[in-house]
């Protein structure tokens, strides 16, 4: 059967929210399509965020990141949406003795400004989150300035822009093969072909995958599964919206719901690409430290999940061309932290894509082309070898 190829000048691999970030972007340049394996984008980890904004918790380019995309956040593009993007939603990191010395350097880091984290006592962090058990913290950092994302609406907002900007999302369409010739690439799916100048490779988890699609160097992506359960929580309190609680031994955070808490035991287990779920003793492990600290007996569980987060060797994003290939455009590796930095992250790709300097927000924070480019992680793959 044949069927007519379809022309694009940008055609992003990933329906989630750093591909459609970036798709956005691009469509102020030329033409845009998302190209999205499932029926519905965002199916993966973005669907499955449990986001908090903050410019204090990730590695230093990440919060640098986050910081570049906080004014996209707090005043939306222009029919994004019609709702806040951000609600208030504070963030107590806390730690029992053996974590003090992480604590005292992340106080010794904080930013100046509004969001300035602030030392608040055991008492503090009880009287703030009524279910903590106090027995096993010595004191917390409180960011006050925490703020919950509302990732369906920021997913969906940077769909409506992008197609108010002539730009297309393709769903049920995965790329099988592609190949690069007289500065074209053409990309085969099931049924239908497509014809671009450039290909941006924002397919979290499976952006090796589709690397080695289109004969181009991988950089050594590494999916983790990341499990996470709801657990009902007693009647006894009627004010759920605690700030969510971050323990700085990385083995644990929660945050209130109505009548419940989600908790993560922050788990990365490798696994390959995959539709993640939550197996059976990663979610007793996570009953078991949640009621271990708090006071919260764990009888039966109201939901569970596990999404996917991407790493390369130094946990930094890879945003950029590919050395071999200036027409094959990385957006991948963000471990788990795309959603708030998601414009920023955008607004890079695009400059790069186009051979432009990166955004001045952005140069200003000491970001390189160099420290988010490919090349580190090619390099680092051959002297692996």
């Amino acid at each position: 059967m044949t069927h007519d190829t379809i022309k694009t000048d940008f055609l992003v691999i990933g329906g989630g929210i750093a591909g459609v970030s970036a798709a956005y972007h691009l469509a102020a340049e030329g033409h845009a399509i998302v190209l999205e394996t499932e029926d519905v984008c965002g199916h993966h980890s973005t669907g499955r965020s449990a986001a908090i904004f903050s410019e204090h918790h990730g590695p230093e380019i990440i919060c640098d990141l986050a910081l570049a995309s906080k004014s996209f956040f707090e005043n939306p593009y222009d029919g994004f949406t019609e709702t806040p993007f951000l609600s208030k939603r504070g963030v107590i990191f806390t730690g029992d003795a053996s974590q003090q010395d992480a604590m005292d350097k992340m106080l010794a880091g904080s930013r100046d400004g509004d969001g300035a984290l602030r030392e608040i006592s055991s008492d503090e962090v009880k009287a703030l989150v009524p279910v903590i058990n106090q027995d096993v913290i010595a004191r917390g950092i409180y960011y006050e300035g925490g703020r919950e994302i509302d990732v369906h609406a920021v997913h969906q907002g940077w769909i409506r822009g992008l197609k108010k900007r002539g730009g297309e999302v393709h769903t049920s369409q995965e790329l099988l093969s592609a190949t690069f010739d007289n500065d074209v690439w053409t990309v085969k799916t099931r049924n239908k072909t497509y014809e671009a100048n450039y290909i941006i490779n924002a397919s979290g988890a499976w952006a090796d995958v589709i690397a080695e699609r289109c004969g181009v160097q991988k950089v050594g992506l590494v999916p983790k599964k990341r499990t996470v359960i709801t657990v009902p929580v007693s009647d006894d309190y009627d004010d759920y919206h605690w700030p969510m609680v971050i323990f700085t031994d990385g083995k644990l955070y929660f945050k209130s719901e109505k009548g419940a808490i989600m908790a993560s035991p922050m788990d990365e287990t490798v696994v390959e690409p995959m539709d993640a779920w939550a197996d059976n003793m990663d979610m007793a492990v996570t009953a078991d430290l949640v009621e271990k600290r708090t006071n919260i007996d764990v009888t039966k569980l109201i939901n569970h999940w596990a999404g996917l987060r991407s790493f390369v060797f130094d946990d930094i994003p890879v945003v950029g061309p590919t050395p071999d290939n200036d027409r094959f455009i990385w957006l991948a590796g963000q471990g788990g932290y795309g959603i708030k930095t998601c414009d920023a992250m955008g607004r890079i790709a695009t400059a790069l894509t186009l051979g432009r300097d990166l955004p001045d927000d952005v140069k200003k924070l000491g970001i390189t082309k160099e420290s988010l480019g490919a090349e580190r992680c090619i390099k680092h793959l051959k002297e692996a070898v």
